[in-house]
């Protein structure tokens, strides 16, 4: 019938619009799906440019920070190195200038000898807290090689070295009484050997630098006739011995 046709007609139109609308639909999903795979590319593509230019950013920055380390240490090292040579060049430097003796009339004759050194500060400030120390060694042989030679001692005298100023005298060894004549009459003839030795510790006007030390030691060798020692031809050498003459570092 008339009415039959009319609602096959009816069915296959909505049919076709459902068909038509699911089509639609799927090509708008399809559409939605390929843009959101170009946005997920292109967001790739744009992360990787981004960790490569960090990449190169870090390196570039850590070869920057590399050279700027260089950089301080070399500074460091010159402000160290200028430093340095202004201690070395201005600091106080003290030495012995020479061996001293003398020799004390005895009551009841003959003479007692006393015996030190003159020390000198060749540098161009003061020392500051300036200690020295004299001693003498003397034996029937030679001073042994394991011979200690003590660096804390008592008897120990203080002082102060302006620089570049005259030798001031240290103090003397032995402390008390002297050696007599007849003992040195025996240094002469080779029976007995005598020597003098010590040090002087300071620290310079410089902060922050180490305690200097210069030691020393001399053996003492007697020409002309000892009971008479203003006689002429008397006199007394003191050849620098092979051990403990030294200065800072040298000690060690």
């Amino acid at each position: 019938s008339q009415q039959e046709a009319d609602g096959d007609a009816s069915d296959k139109a909505e049919k076709r619009w459902n068909d038509q609308v699911t089509i639609f639909i799927g090509i708008g999903t399809a559409s939605i799906l390929l843009l959101q795979l170009f946005v997920f590319g292109w967001q790739a593509i744009s992360l990787r440019k981004t960790i490569t230019t960090m990449k190169e950013l870090g390196q570039k920055q850590s070869v920057e920070m590399q050279a700027s380390i260089a950089v301080a240490k070399e500074s460091a090292y010159a402000a160290k190195k200028s430093s340095d040579s202004l201690i070395s060049s201005e600091r106080a430097f003290v030495s012995v200038h020479q061996p001293w003796w003398a020799a004390i009339p005895r009551i009841g004759g003959g003479h007692d000898y006393i015996f030190g050194v003159r020390w000198i500060n060749g540098g161009n400030t003061p020392t500051k807290g300036m200690k020295t120390y004299t001693d003498n060694y003397l034996s029937e042989t030679k001073m042994p090689d394991d011979f200690v030679f003590p660096n804390d001692a008592p008897h120990i005298a203080t002082a102060f070295l302006a620089p570049k100023c005259n030798p001031i005298i240290g103090h003397r060894t032995p402390k008390e009484n002297g050696i007599p004549d007849r003992t040195i009459a025996a240094v002469q003839v080779g029976t007995k050997f005598l020597y003098i030795f010590g040090w002087a510790k300071y620290f310079d006007v410089f902060p922050g630098t180490p305690e200097r030390v210069t030691r020393f030691c001399y053996m003492i060798l007697v020409n002309g006739d000892p009971f008479q020692p203003r006689s002429n031809g008397f006199g007394i050498n003191f050849p620098i011995y092979e051990r403990y003459n030294c200065a800072d570092d040298g000690c060690e």
